[in-house]
């Protein structure tokens, strides 16, 4: 199946993967790192705590936003390539009409 498919459709479907399979590693991290979090609370201190917390929010965060950007950028590759094409067609009708 993947012989059959462009270079071009190969590139757009990887980048979206990649950016849907980060954008769901963010909420995962986050509950994860959540609930160790939370047991590991009493024995760390109010002040570590929370500052764990703050760079787990942030890590989970930067993993969403990041397979956003790159599904995005998947997506924009796929609307581009489109455009082309479409814009080939186009000038191909064109000139072949007297």
């Amino acid at each position: 199946m993947m012989s059959k498919l462009s270079e071009k459709v190969r590139t757009e479907n990887l980048l979206m993967f990649i950016g849907m399979a980060l954008m769901c590693t963010g909420p995962a991290f986050w509950y994860l790192m959540e609930e160790m979090l939370t047991r590991r609370t009493a024995t760390l201190g109010p002040g570590t705590a929370a500052t764990l917390d703050a760079c787990i929010i942030g890590a989970a965060l930067l993993m969403s936003i990041t397979g956003m950007a790159v599904a995005l950028a998947g997506w924009s590759l796929s609307a581009w390539h489109a455009w082309q094409a479409v814009k080939i067609a186009g000038s191909t009708g064109e000139n072949a009409k007297p």
